[in-house]
């Protein structure tokens, strides 16, 4: 529903104030007669005009397309009929303000995901509208992405590799739990080459808008890098050093605890620290640029990981993808059973789906 529709039905229920005169019953009009002058009106058949009834609640007409619009999720044309509401019925204020004020605290909601605020009442301005008080409701929210990629190629060798990756987001009040779970596999000549697993679950406690309380657990399974099974369990905080309409930073950091179980058979369990960062800059309404790292520091140990990506809209809900992947372990010292320094880089062409 577009503004001008809204704007032209709403103006056919506005009241009217002046009614019609009533013409005498022998009242005729000569044609021919050049100097034509009209009989004195009687004051009885003339009808006074009166004020319109006053409106204490708005009419169903009014109601039913503000419904119409915010069905649409149209909030120009809902701001447009509120405004010429409140011109024509100054009696209905608190039913407008109400039935307003409860679309703009949603739909702001919506917008914003309602980070810190789920667990106050919220006062929001409706704009030409009084400031009205709504009492919060226990929003939550799913969403995710599903990301695939793939090769295949015959002739004097034979390999074939996919790559795979899906994040689900579920948001409730101030929490936010976000599952990961990453694949990359490769075969030449009908050998594996390169299997890598990762799965994650990380939670969020949002204190205020720009700070949290994150915790992770990891299992990770690369054994051409030189472990069968790591584990990292970590806690911290995180912050939202920038939060632009298309620009996101954030930052988390905290302690770590990792156990790995090398290919060799040897384990081992160790304490250190864990950071890591997430940027995400909208270059353009269809394209966005993304970079994410992370990184486990201790004794003679450091894992790096970084990823550069060029998202391109392609539909609605579907992108292609251009990342870089660098990955590097550096464990031990040269001598030592388990050392293993390692580079690895990865380029990925892949086709993504957001949900």
């Amino acid at each position: 529903m577009t503004i001008r529709t809204a704007a032209t039905i709403l103006a056919g229920l506005l009241p009217a104030s002046i009614a019609c005169a009533q013409l005498p019953p022998d009242f005729r009009v000569d044609e021919d007669d050049p100097d034509l002058e009209l009989p004195a009106f009687p004051a009885a058949v003339i009808a006074s005009e009166t004020p319109p009834p006053v409106v204490n609640q708005l009419p169903e007409a009014v109601r039913e397309l503000l419904r119409q619009a915010m069905h649409d999720s149209d909030d120009a044309a809902v701001q447009a009929i509120a405004r010429a509401a409140q011109a024509t019925y100054p009696g209905a204020q608190k039913d407008l303000d109400e039935f307003v004020g409860q679309w703009n605290v949603e739909n702001k909601r919506r917008g914003e995901l309602l980070l810190a605020l789920a667990d106050v009442p919220v006062v929001v301005n409706t704009g030409r509208l009084r400031e009205v008080e709504i009492e919060p409701i226990n929003p939550r929210f799913w969403s995710g992405r599903g990301e695939l990629g793939g090769f295949r190629s015959t002739g004097s060798t034979s390999e074939f590799g996919v790559s795979a990756a899906l994040t689900v987001n579920y948001r409730i009040g101030r929490w936010q739990h976000v599952l990961k779970g990453t694949l990359d596999y490769r075969q030449s000549n009908g050998r594996v080459s390169q299997e890598n697993w990762l799965l994650g679950y990380e939670p969020r406690l949002q204190i205020d808008p720009d700070l949290f309380v994150y915790g992770l657990a990891q299992y990770e399974h690369a054994p051409f890098v030189g472990f069968d099974e790591r584990y990292t369990v970590s806690t911290g905080l995180g912050a939202m050093l920038i939060k632009e309409s298309d620009m996101n930073l954030r930052i988390t950091a905290g302690p770590a605890y990792r156990q790995v179980n090398y290919v060799l058979g040897s384990n081992e369990s160790r304490l250190g620290a864990r950071s890591a960062l997430d940027f995400d800059w909208k270059l353009s309404p269809t394209v966005r640029f993304t970079q994410t790292a992370s990184s486990y520091v201790e004794k003679d140990i450091l894992t790096l990981g970084l990823n550069s990506g060029i998202t391109a809209q392609i539909m609605a809900r579907l992108a292609s993808r251009f990342s870089y992947n660098v990955q590097l372990e550096n464990n031990g010292k040269p001598g030592d059973l388990q050392y293993i320094r390692r580079l690895d880089t990865t380029s990925r062409v892949s086709l993504v789906y957001d949900f």
